[in-house]
């Protein structure tokens, strides 16, 4: 599934005025909350099916005790947990609040990339290597694309590699594009999305490039048809971008630049959500990757999260706009991706045990 701009871990802050900071907080908490329901009841893509499955009481109970907390915070801070608990009723991933910092309120700000998350590669030894992916952040996909072409005469001289995601929260699928062709051997199933169709909606994938991605041409491109693609629908609904794909079409890997290699195991642990649990259900699929490590983090069949400012103007709201396909056959949320290899991380390091496994238990 290509996922033109899915966002899980970035902070986006829309221009659009808000209440003064001088209102007592607890209101102003007790607000921001009562604004939740009726949107996300209204926009999200995931709420009405968590209403269908967990029922009206379960959220009803859920907001009477963030009601009650609300009413006692002492600052704006301490109301983060109060909604994100809240939004806990419905899915622990891709639904959360961010606190906007008072210098950036009303502004349309979006922090710097961590460099500590571009990608690097680490040789082991002769005959395995390890590529560290921390982060899709979009950010980071120049960066990737520097890496694996200076490094294309070491990539093509290890047949092993490690592919390490642990920690990976996720970002933009098309910023791991680029990688896949370098080791994928087989075609590959990629299953779409649906986009819940409304006028918040739609206004949200029309600004999310000048918030996110202000200078990125390939952006509006990607989001164009989406913005189409909903325009022509009805409101209130579900569309699919190509309603003529069917779930058993397969995708043709792009043609290598390099030697491809002949195993590649992909370290993944709880820390791996969105975006870098698209990829693994991509990689697995290839005949020559092994996933190993421990379930990942469970985020990912709503997805591709757009910002809402709540009524206070120190809050914004993550939430998500279109559903996978594999709904309801293959869900990931609440169950993570499975790797193929368990290895308790906490007991061991991980990258040493996939190059023993690689090098000795493979080439035996």
């Amino acid at each position: 599934m290509f996922k033109p701009l899915l966002l899980s871990s970035a902070l986006l802050l829309t221009a659009l005025p808000f209440c003064s900071s001088a209102q007592d907080p607890a209101d102003q908490c007790l607000n921001d909350l009562a604004a939740l329901p009726s949107f996300l009841k209204a926009n999200d893509a995931g709420a009405k099916d968590h209403i269908a499955y967990y029922g009206q009481e379960h959220f009803d109970k859920a907001l009477d005790k963030a009601q009650l907390e609300a009413a006692n915070v002492e600052s704006m801070k301490d109301c983060e947990p109060v909604l994100s608990q809240y939004l806990k009723a419905y899915r622990k991933g891709h639904l959360r609040v961010w606190y906007i910092n008072e210098e950036d309120r009303g502004e349309v700000s979006v922090p710097d990339a961590k460099k500590a998350d571009e990608p690097s590669i680490n040789v082991l030894s002769e005959q395995t290597l390890q590529l560290r992916l921390p982060s899709f952040d979009p950010r980071h996909t120049e960066a990737l694309k520097s890496l694996l072409t200076a490094q294309q005469q070491s990539l093509a001289s290890h047949p092993f590699w490690i592919i390490d995601v642990r920690g990976n929260g996720g970002g933009s699928d098309s910023t791991y594009a680029v990688l896949l062709p370098y080791f994928m051997v087989n075609s590959y199933q990629s299953v779409g999305v649906e986009w819940w169709v409304t006028e918040e909606n739609i206004k949200a994938q029309q600004r999310i490039c000048d918030v996110f991605m202000p200078n990125d041409e390939a952006c509006p491109k990607m989001l164009e048809p989406v913005v189409k693609t909903m325009r022509a629908a009805p409101l209130n609904s579900f569309v699919s971008n190509d309603p003529n794909a069917k779930p058993t079409d397969f995708n043709e890997p792009e043609k290598a630049p390099i030697q491809r290699p002949q195993r590649v195991v992909i370290l993944v642990d709880s820390g791996c959500g969105s975006s870098c649990e698209q990829f693994l259900l991509a990689a697995r699929q290839s005949f020559n990757v092994k996933l190993m490590g421990e379930r990942t983090h469970g985020s990912l069949d709503y997805s591709n999260l757009r910002p809402h400012l709540l009524p206070s103007g120190q809050y914004q709201l993550m939430y998500a706009t279109s559903r996978s396909k594999r709904i309801p056959a293959q869900p990931v949320d609440g169950i993570g991706v499975v790797p193929d290899v368990y290895v308790p991380l906490d007991k061991n390091d991980g990258v040493d045990v996939a190059k023993k496994w690689l090098e000795e238990t493979i080439s035996m």
